[in-house]
């Protein structure tokens, strides 16, 4: 029995903490909620299942020659004989997940009309570092680690192609 007062006395201490720590029900004079913060959730498309190879997430903003933000328009990958197009987000943003790790991937932006603005391969592959660039062919080269999950690129308008670079801190 004396035992059973000491669990007793532990929950009530223990619900006593996360009462004070916030963790209870929800008051009604909680705040306003104009007032809250909002909270990003990056929603990843998903790129069609390529049936057991090794994938990566890739998100991924565009740019016009002069270096404006493309707001809106769609993202045509195409990964052998598997493809599917994605709009733009709001932002201009394109988060896509399922990319190989390995392998070659056509890329194309179109504008809002479906007229296409611009393209390029993108050729993934495995090494020591992160990284993104594109040859003079207009061919775009993406490095991941083995343990890289996801890679964050910028694509520019250039002379009716794309460049990509590596997008740091996105």
């Amino acid at each position: 029995m004396r035992s059973l007062g000491k669990g007793l006395r532990l929950a009530a201490v223990l619900a006593l903490c996360l009462l004070a720590a916030g963790c209870g029900a929800a008051r009604a004079d909680a705040g306003d909620p104009e007032d809250a913060v909002p909270v990003t959730v990056l929603d990843y498309a998903a790129f069609p299942d390529l049936g057991g190879v090794e994938t990566v997430s890739m998100s991924a903003g565009f740019l016009t020659e002069d270096g404006e933000a493309i707001q809106e328009g769609t993202v045509r990958l195409c990964v052998g004989e598997t493809g599917a197009d994605f709009a733009l987000d709001g932002a201009g943003e394109l988060r896509v997940s399922g990319l190989p790790k390995e392998g070659t991937a056509a890329l194309t932006l179109l504008d809002g009309d479906g007229t296409e603005l611009g393209g390029m391969t993108l050729c993934f592959s495995e090494g020591a570092v992160i990284d993104a660039s594109v040859d003079e062919s207009g061919t775009g080269y993406v490095t991941t680690r083995a343990d890289t999950e996801a890679v964050s690129l910028t694509f520019t308008l250039s002379g009716g192609g794309l460049r990509c670079a590596l997008r740091l801190g996105g």
